[in-house]
């Protein structure tokens, strides 16, 4: 397991960040590439925004030259690659991304909120009979909400031949069903 040396260790001044890479470049062709300047590991971090990796070179000279030869043009899979020193910045991308966050401090997310009867009531005022009555046999809240729905219906008796608004012409809409 590697340590951590600080911001000036000997490992960190050895360290390269490369960016630009393509989705599909490994390791082994990194420390093909950097060979030359005396490349001993690499690490390819794959991103939804794109590929980068840290290498790890033997001496500090060698990862000096690779800068030097970044700043010239070093490709990979016909991208130019550039080269930065591995900064404790770049080495930051390595962390773990921060715990989600409760939005709302004091109320327990894990237990589902219920919904409220009177929501209930106004969903089951959209559903046929049929439904309604698969939706009272769920639980007891909801077929409390469900039969508080019934009480929004309103029935027209067949037998009264009469309507609300009298014979005086006016036009029948369904407010005067209410």
């Amino acid at each position: 397991m590697a340590t951590y040396s600080g911001y000036k260790g000997e490992t960190q001044d050895r360290r390269l960040f490369i960016t630009r890479l393509a989705p599909y470049t490994k390791k082994e062709k990194l420390l093909k590439i950097f060979s030359q300047y005396g490349a001993e590991h690499a690490v390819v971090l794959r991103n939804p925004t794109g590929n980068q990796a840290f290498i790890t070179f033997k001496t500090k000279e060698g990862a000096r030259e690779a800068i030097l030869a970044g700043r010239t043009g070093i490709t990979c899979h016909n991208r130019k690659l550039r080269v930065l020193p591995g900064d404790s910045w770049h080495e930051a991308k390595l962390l773990s991304p921060k715990p989600d966050v409760n939005p709302f401090p004091g109320l327990d997310l894990s237990e589902p909120i219920p919904l409220p009867i009177e929501c209930i009531s106004i969903i089951a005022t959209f559903l046929p009979f049929a439904d309604r009555a698969r939706l009272e046999m769920t639980s007891r809240r909801w077929r409390m909400g469900s039969l508080l729905s019934h009480q929004c219906i309103r029935t027209i008796s067949l037998d009264d031949w009469r309507w609300p608004e009298g014979w005086d012409g006016k036009r029948i809409t369904p407010n005067s069903l209410y």
